[in-house]
């Protein structure tokens, strides 16, 4: 099973290509850190993260949770959750 700095780590991984390099710090990403606020993530982007997500860990994510994505440590809660049920 995945541990949530595992997670953290890929997570960066599949969200880096969507950020300006510029003006975001991947390394400096925390779980507080906001997906549109600090990161610059647009809701287009969003979704192309989760579907991203979904592929990497092999998961499903419901629509309404992923209303929920605000920050990153919301999006690890979700994954780890959803790993846990497998």
């Amino acid at each position: 099973m995945l541990m949530s700095s595992d997670i953290v780590e890929k997570l960066k991984t599949i969200i880096e290509p969507y950020l300006d390099e510029d003006e975001v710090d991947i390394d400096a990403l925390t779980p507080e850190s906001h997906l549109i606020q600090d990161l610059g993530l647009d809701s287009f982007y969003v979704i192309d993260v989760v579907i991203d997500i979904e592929n990497e860990f092999d998961i499903a994510i419901e629509n309404d949770q992923i209303s929920q994505f605000e920050t990153v440590g919301q999006v690890v809660s979700v994954i780890q959750e959803k790993l846990d049920k497998k």
